[in-house]
């Protein structure tokens, strides 16, 4: 999984004369039913909002990302009303971490809380999506069309739906409404023609499953500080155990080697949400979070806004969102996922330094601690905490 940051356009279709309003087939076009795609289409058809949800494939994804559900994460599920997407999932309990230190050979144990209730989710990426397509698709006015989006329609510099080609018949059909949503993941097609800033790309992560392997203590995750990179553990399922391995710059040709010998001794009338929009990096864990979150705000927001055609109050939402994002949750996210990615993977020599010394290392411990384990998204974390 490549790790990357982007920046976010946010806006509302054209208004239109009052006199002139007849009632769109569809409120609300979604491109993609990932995590984000499938839980916003989920909620807003319980609104009443009317929804289409353009996905490539509705067959069960395979991803090596998008399997540990921090505990705030979770918590945002259940304010959604969408606990049951991770029910007859097998999905496993995370109580906290287990941090290894390979050099000094050191352990330190992090729960999340001492509340064992509290704890957070692991399972397969894709029989979770599954679950919230599921959920989505039991809302009279949630459709799901398989075919992919190609194109965004625009009339007068507005965006007023989608082109996309039907997976069944190959023929491009239109789809026009309100307000479009681009939520189509990490290799986003609409983010270049949406956003402005460049796609960095600062690691590669490689993921292997375990089959039947012991854990170190049940219901934790571990996170291994290694020579080659931060290497995270965790169940997914009674007999599955992911291990996603931290690689910087290009990918060994030999990846089956490689893990072997070093690893085991911005438009009118769109939204641009989810992986698409912003990425951080999957050594925190806390994408799906931030994306829960995210459907929680506009959630809240598009109920306030009964036209979705109607601009000024779109673009109050726009700009409270852009805030309510940089005041809590995402932010904090952001800057220390990136943080302590440097800082763990490093092979800088004072940063390597700064990481090998054992003050530094019972430091890093208390700074994971306190600003990643404990200060999940949901917990409304300060920007000045950081």
């Amino acid at each position: 999984m490549q790790g990357i940051k982007i920046n976010m356009l946010v806006s509302p279709n054209c208004t239109i004369n009052p006199g002139d309003f007849v009632p769109p087939a569809t409120d609300v076009i979604i491109v993609g039913a990932g995590v984000l795609g499938s839980s916003l289409s989920a909620v807003l058809g319980r609104d009443g909002r009317k929804v289409t949800v353009i996905e490539r494939s509705l067959r069960e994804p395979d991803r090596i990302v998008g399997e540990l559900l921090q505990p705030g994460g979770y918590r945002a599920l259940k304010e959604l009303g969408l606990e049951k997407s991770v029910e007859g999932l097998d999905a496993r309990i995370v109580n906290g971490y287990i941090i290894h230190d390979t050099e000094s050979g050191m352990v330190v144990e992090i729960a999340y809380s001492q509340d064992q209730t509290q704890g957070g989710r692991a399972f397969h990426h894709g029989r979770f999506i599954m679950g919230l397509r599921r959920a989505a698709l039991t809302e009279p006015n949630v459709r799901f069309i398989e075919g992919t989006a190609t194109y965004l329609e625009e009339e007068n510099g507005c965006v007023t739906g989608i082109q996309y080609k039907d997976k069944h018949s190959g023929k491009i059909e239109r789809l026009h409404a309100p307000l479009t949503v681009v939520a189509d993941g990490c290799f986003s097609k609409f983010r270049q023609s949406l956003g402005s800033e460049r796609v960095q790309i600062c690691s590669n992560f490689v993921g292997c499953i375990l089959k039947n392997s012991p854990q170190y203590k049940p219901n934790y995750a571990e996170l291994v500080l290694s020579c080659h990179g931060p290497i995270l553990i965790y169940q997914i399922s009674s007999t599955d155990t992911r291990i996603l391995v931290d690689i910087q710059g290009r990918l060994p040709k030999n990846l089956s080697q490689y893990m072997t010998e070093k690893i085991h001794p911005q438009l009118p009338g769109v939204l641009l949400l989810g992986d698409a929009y912003n990425m951080r990096h999957p050594l925190t864990g806390r994408g799906m979070s931030v994306a829960l979150s995210d459907v929680r705000i506009w959630r809240s927001l598009l109920q306030n806004i009964p036209d979705l055609s109607d601009n000024t109050p779109l673009l109050q939402a726009k700009k409270k969102f852009h805030w309510e994002r940089k005041s809590s949750h995402s932010f904090v996210v952001d800057v220390l996922a990136q943080a302590l990615h440097e800082l763990f993977a490093s092979q800088d020599g004072i940063l390597k330094r700064i990481n090998d010394s054992s003050v530094s290392f019972h430091m890093g411990i208390k700074y994971w601690k306190t600003r990643n384990v404990q200060l999940a998204p949901e917990g409304r974390p300060s920007p000045s905490s950081l």
